[in-house]
């Protein structure tokens, strides 16, 4: 008499690690056996979303973010209904969390104004400056976003840089640093400082250097501008009146850059008096014969 047994069924599941990325998501195994199966894992941060289950059928696993800051694999072990083999064992290796910060530098004028980095992560962060005059919006952020980041007026005299570090809760790398670079904020001369000039009328010139707008205005009428405002580098004309009053008076001329250190140059307009004109005596007494008398 023969018996004849057929072998066991049998249980395969593939493959036989998944590498998944430091985000929370899914991942998934194939299950290949004609008999019930159940599955459990050895870790807390993953969830078997699917399963137990009978037959042909997909395993999916879900996973939690990874902050630890480093790599970690799981184990997942499917067992079958009189199976061979009677279990499988899989495993799931996953990456920390990344953070990125993009771009590693702005550039900036020396005039005030707002720039903006991309945070790429899933984790929550924390910014800070190690500059006053280079303030985060915000102190800190979870997942992707967009920090701005408020710089003042550069009144130095100098380029600064400002550094802002971004750290991560749990990432990898643990901390980003971007950097703000700003110019001096741009000159203003006008040369020379004062104009002397004659009591008759006339104009005076003053030379400016700046590569941004101006703007010029006089403290006295008698003294106007020809020339009210300009862009880059030019010639301030300043027209004056004849003197009468009598004495030497001086104007001052007031010139205004947008956005310069300083802000503001002035310089002046001396004006001596008019020549003066004396006849004297005032008058003469001349006998009648005729003759001739001197003033």
């Amino acid at each position: 008499m023969t018996v004849t047994q057929a072998a066991a069924p049998g249980l395969a599941v593939t493959p036989d690690n998944r590498d998944v990325g430091g985000a929370t998501g899914l991942t998934t195994f194939d299950v290949t056996t004609p008999v019930e199966w159940t599955a459990e894992t050895d870790a807390a941060w993953l969830l078997l979303v699917s399963g137990p289950g009978s037959g042909d059928g997909q395993l999916v696993v879900g996973h939690y973010a990874n902050d630890t800051g480093a790599e970690r694999t799981a184990t997942i072990t499917v067992t079958g209904a009189d199976s061979m083999p009677g279990s499988v064992s899989v495993t799931v290796t996953q990456a920390p969390l990344e953070l990125a910060v993009t771009p590693a530098t702005h550039e900036v004028s020396g005039v005030s104004g707002t720039v903006y980095f991309d945070v790429a992560t899933q984790a929550d962060w924390t910014v800070e400056s190690d500059a006053g005059w280079a303030v985060p919006v915000t102190d800190a952020g979870s997942g992707e976003s967009q920090l701005a980041v408020n710089y003042a007026f550069n009144d130095t005299g100098a380029e600064r840089t400002a550094t802002i570090s971004v750290t991560g809760a749990g990432t990898v790398p643990g901390a980003v640093e971007v950097t703000v670079t700003q110019a001096a904020a741009p000159g203003l001369v006008v040369t020379p400082d004062n104009r002397d000039v004659g009591g008759a009328a006339g104009e005076a010139t003053f030379d400016l250097v700046t590569p941004t707008d101006w703007t010029a205005a006089s403290d006295s009428p008698w003294a106007t501008l020809v020339t009210e405002s300009g862009s880059g580098n030019g010639q301030l004309v300043v027209g004056y009146a004849f003197n009468d009053t009598g004495a030497e008076r001086t104007a001052t001329i007031t010139v205004t850059g947008a956005g310069t250190v300083p802000g503001a140059v002035e310089v002046t307009v001396t004006q001596a008096a008019a020549p003066g004109l004396a006849v004297t005596p005032a008058t003469r007494s001349v006998g009648s014969p005729a003759g001739s008398t001197t003033f």
